[in-house]
Order: structure tokens, then sequence, then C-alpha cells
């Protein structure tokens, strides 16, 4: 199996400081990261920095779904749809563990919406022609009720089924950061950008602050790349002032709830009860369930979007309408958080009707940026940023020969095509069972970290104490704090409660319970003073007071 991992962050800040790069990438969403690992696997020199952690923005807070985009079909996108059907087939054999197929019933209450639907999904499936796994087909009534019994039965006339796929967002954004770092590409979290260098009125590189430290670095590159998502525009403004506005940000909330609410292995795709002629998922994830989302104009502090109490009544209400007997309210959230949408700034459109494209453009002075996008499509994202990227290089003779992309070969979590999910499973779980751990958190184990699970279980067998659940209801073990500080550049509590695990997200009490034991654990790894476990323990409070409860 092979072992691949991030190196630990001081030896990735001296080489920040030392060398000088052919890329510079400022961002570490999903688009960065993805843009890190095209580069750094066509065989160039590439450095990542991002201000917080990875994914820490919009690539922690979608609906954790890889999917095609079924309602891209009524915006005329149909590129954008088969684009997204690709992608979504390819992931599923470059990381299985990751993208799994998912299938979601649509309930049809009113025939007219019966009927766009019914159109939508042959359409669907004749856009993405052979890349959906399976065709749409429909059900009953009474069978809709059967997958679902606690949905509305009253009134209702049939149901669909489709198909699309579920993901780990968070984790996915890490494995695809291990991939580039595999690759030699010098990845570093919480270095923020706060200048950029010119020279000759060229961009050539970027002053930037270690934030854990607090300390300066220069990072010397022949190219530097804006990918920061939302905070694309202050990028920019930071080279050209008087820059007009690139990126609309988009605020789309979800919430958690313990799955015993609405017991259901089912997903669904839902209208909601406002009649604006938008839908919510029903996404079952893991120990919980994930219902979302909204879409709507932000103009608050880009750093800290939240769900309001209307966000929460628009959910609540609409998952009320077709769940009458769950009676959900406010106190059955377990968590809610609230992510920006980078939508291309297209006027006075709605922003549920702006293109989810992508965009790239070029300043003067030659920083490049992209905005846009979807999580779905970040691979064919990269692949074309980068194309645009190296043909500029090569015009200003900056670089030669560069490699043609291989993204569509590189397997995530160090799976090879040799290997297929069950046969990975297998061996976990027979190496996990001599060491005393149960099917589930073997299982586990290769969800979140694929073949890199042995590298976990190699924790527990030099310390064989680390064997234990960190809490009793879900499967995280605490050689995983271990392993994500080694290996993913866990630095602060919420990278490992939040993003690295979801236990922040399906735990009753978000993780407080858990967190003074796993922050017992990094400060045994990290040699953090008790004056920084304390700190780590209120900003981690106070990070999900303000970030992830209603406002």
């Amino acid at each position: 199996m092979t072992k691949l991992a991030l190196e630990p962050r001081d030896i990735a800040i001296k080489k920040l400081q030392q060398e000088t790069f052919d890329i510079l990438i400022i961002g570490g969403g999903i688009t960065g990261v993805g843009a890190a690992q095209d580069a750094a696997s066509r065989g160039l020199k590439v450095a990542l920095i991002e201000r917080g952690d990875y994914a820490i923005g919009t690539s922690s807070r979608s609906s954790k779904l890889i999917h095609g985009g079924l309602r891209y079909l009524a915006q005329g996108n149909f590129r954008v749809t088969y684009e997204s059907c690709a992608e979504r087939a390819l992931l599923q054999e470059l990381a299985p563990h990751l993208v799994k197929p998912l299938s979601f019933l649509v309930p049809v209450y009113r025939w007219g919406h019966g009927l766009m639907v019914f159109a939508g999904l042959w359409l669907y499936d004749i856009v993405s022609l052979v890349k959906n796994s399976k065709f749409h087909r429909r059900v009953s009534a009474k069978k809709a009720c059967q997958m679902v019994p606690m949905l509305l039965s009253e009134g209702l006339h049939l149901g669909f089924i489709y198909q699309d796929c579920q993901t780990n967002d968070a984790r996915l954004v890490i494995e695809v950061t291990k991939s580039a770092a595999s690759y030699n590409a010098t990845c570093c979290n919480y270095i923020e950008a706060i200048d950029l260098i010119k020279e000759r009125n060229f961009v050539v590189g970027a002053k930037a602050k270690d934030l854990i430290n607090n300390q300066e670095v220069s990072i010397r590159a022949k190219q530097v790349i804006n990918a920061t998502g939302v905070w694309l525009d202050k990028m920019c403004q930071v080279d050209e002032p008087q820059t007009n506005s690139k990126v609309r940000p988009a605020k789309g909330v979800h919430i958690t709830i313990a799955r015993s609410r609405i017991p259901s292995e089912q997903a669904l795709l839902f209208e909601s009860a406002y009649n604006d002629g938008r839908s919510l998922f029903f996404i079952p994830w893991y120990e919980g369930v994930i219902i979302g989302t909204t879409d709507t104009d932000f103009n608050g502090s880009i750093d800290s979007p939240v769900a309001s109490s209307e966000d929460i009544k628009y959910i609540i209400e609409s998952t009320n309408r077709v769940f009458p007997m769950a009676k959900l309210t406010s106190q059955d959230i377990l968590s809610s958080y609230a992510g920006l949408r980078p939508l291309i700034d297209e006027g006075s459109k709605s922003t549920k009707d702006i293109s989810r494209e992508h965009r790239i453009f070029e300043s003067d002075s030659g920083l490049i940026s992209i905005a846009g996008g979807k999580l779905t499509t970040y691979r064919l994202m990269a692949n074309q940023l980068m194309s645009f990227v190296i043909t500029n290089m090569k015009t200003r003779k900056l670089v030669q020969d560069v490699k043609e992309t291989i993204t569509d070969k590189l397997f995530l979590s160090g799976f090879t095509s040799e290997q297929t999910l069950e046969s990975v499973q297998m061996q976990i779980r027979a190496k996990a069972e001599k060491l005393g751990l149960d099917k589930t958190i073997a299982d586990h184990l290769v969800e979140d970290y694929g073949t890199n699970a042995e590298e976990v279980l190699k924790i527990v067998t030099e310390k064989p104490s680390l064997f234990a659940r960190l809490t009793p209801k879900l499967p995280f073990i605490q050689a995983e704090v271990v392993y994500c500080i080694r290996a993913e550049q866990a630095t602060r509590l919420d990278d490992f409660l939040v993003r690295r695990t979801r236990i922040a997200f399906l735990s009753a009490d978000q993780g407080l319970s858990v967190a003074p034991s796993v922050a017992k654990l990094m400060s045994q790894e990290l040699n953090w003073p008790q004056d920084k476990i304390e700190t780590e323990l209120h900003r981690y409070q106070e990070t999900f007071a303000t970030q992830y409860q209603i406002n």
C-alpha cells in the first residue's frame, strides 16, 4: 500500500522561504489543491499556501455531493451537466472510498412538478449519456412510502429515483492535497498572503505571514495563481486596487440532525415549502442526516457566514411539509453550517440562476485568478487552469517542456488500478481485528483514509492505548489524532474535529465533550504548553458558537 502524507509545517515553511517555485497557488480549497495536484504531476515546482486550514471555507460546507447538477439543465447548462457527470464517473474510479453512488427519491405532490421532473430526468440521462451508473425510474406512491416510512402520503402521486454520488468534501480536499504533495508540491496551511511581490510591474511572488508562529514569509515564484474562492476580489484588489468585483457570494445553509429523528437510508430531493422554485436535499450522511440548501445573496463578512433564523426556518418548514410526523424544531439540530459559493458576478440575476461555470482572469501584472465552478468539476477546472497558465508561461519563456495532465489517472488515498474498495476493506479489517478493533472502525478508517488506514493502524501497533474510541457513538479512535498531525498538518483543534473528522457535526454536543481529550493528544504530539491547550479549547468553543450555530 502507498503512504501519502503532507510534510510537517516547519519543513514546508523553510522551503517556501528558501526556494523559487514555478507556480505559487494562493488558496487551499478544492480549486487550489486541484490546481496544485495538476501542476505538480506535470513536473512543475509548486507551492500552495492557505491562510486557514485546508477546506476551511466553501469546500467543507457543501451538500457533500459529487453530482451532475440536475437543476443546471433548467438554466440550459447542458455542457456543465455533461462535464459534471463525466467527472462524477471518473472520481468513482479514482476515489472509490470517498465518492460513492447515492440514489435520490423525488416525491411528486403536484402534477406540474412531476412533469418537470419527468422531463428533466430524461434529459439528465440523455445529456450524461453513459456517464450515469443507472438511469432514472418511476416508483408508485405506495412504493415511495415503503422506501421512506415517514414520508407524507397524502397527495403523493408518485416518485422518481435517480442516481448521483456522495462524498466527504473536506476529506476529498485533504486527499487531493496529499496527492499533490506526493509529486513534491510544497503545501502549508495557516500561511496568509498579505501582499504581492512585483518586479518591473509583474507579480513574482507573495509576502505572507505564518499565523501560527507570527513570522513573515517571502515566497518567490514565476507565476502566482489566485484561487481564493469568495476572497478572490480581495487578492485582485491587492494587485490592482481599482479592479471591478468578479465574484458574487451566494450563501448556502445546511443543518445536520440525528438519523433517529427521521430514520431513512434513502436520500430525497423535495420542493421547498415556499413555492420559490427551489428544492432541498435530504441526505443520510454517515451517522446523521444533512438537510439543505438555501441559495441567497450574501452581504455580510465573508470571513464568518452563519445560518440565520430565517435560513433555519426555511429548511425546517420545508422538511416538515414532507415529513409532518417528524415535527422538527431548531432543538433537533446537531449543527448548522453556512458556505459561500464564489459565483461569477453576472449583475442582477438571482443567485440560483447564475451559472456554476468557472472563469479565468489575468491582470496586467500577470496575476491569474480563477472563480466559479463546483466541487464535482474541480479536476477539470484545474486541468483547464493549468493549460492556460502553462501556455502563458511558455509565451513568456518561463518554462519549456511541460508534461500533459495525468490527473485523470491519479488515484487518491493510495489506491491503485489493481485494488478495489472491497479488497482494501478486507485487508484493513483483518489487520484491525488483530489489534482488537471492530469492523465498524476498520471500515471507517478505509472510508476516510483509503489505503493509508494502514498508517493509522501502525500507530496503534506502536502505542496500543491509542486504539480507544474518542466518543462511544462514533467510530473515530485516538490514533487518528496522531496520524492527522503527522500526515495531514492538523494544527489546531478544529482542524481535527471539524475537517479531518466529522465529530463536530454529528455529536450531540458538537464535539465539546471530546475536545479536551483531543487537545491533550495534540499537545503531546505538538508539545503544547498548558496555556496553549486552554487557548485551543476556548478557540474551538468560540469558533463553533459563532460559525456553526444559528445566528
